[in-house]
């Protein structure tokens, strides 16, 4: 198996501890410091932070759209869907002081419900005034 640590590689994938490669090539390794690994991390950097200022450039509201997939997604990830899970596996195999427990869960969902919907209603509402 090679060194998965000190190799930088576009289009690799780790998948059970066995690296896996796809058609793409190896750029370079995490400690080359030749010339051209050098300038091929220049110029990705640079076309990445460029990408980044044209969106902003051209999209004035893109705090707004990053903070409404965050409503979205931050929530039900961390939240919602957890307990959601956690209820389906594991309520049905408690008994009944351990279903006390699982009222944590429910009130997980509840609050998860209503940081989403705050949080959704706070976007709309600023991009109401922007």
């Amino acid at each position: 198996l090679p060194d998965v640590s000190k190799s930088v590689s576009v289009g690799s994938t780790l998948t059970s501890g066995k690296l896996k490669r796809k058609w793409h090539p190896k750029v370079a390794s995490a400690d080359d410091w030749s010339l051209f690994a050098v300038l091929w991390w220049l110029v990705w950097t640079s076309i990445v932070v460029c990408f980044m200022a044209l969106l902003l450039l051209f999209l004035p509201s893109f705090d707004n759209i990053t903070s409404f997939s965050a409503a979205l997604i931050a929530t039900q990830t961390n939240l919602i869907w957890p307990a959601l899970c956690d209820l389906k596996i594991f309520s049905p195999r408690l008994n009944i002081p351990q279903k006390l427990v699982g009222l944590l869960d429910v009130v997980l969902i509840i609050m998860g419900v209503f940081l989403l919907g705050a949080g959704i209603y706070a976007n709309v509402v600023s991009w109401g005034r922007s």
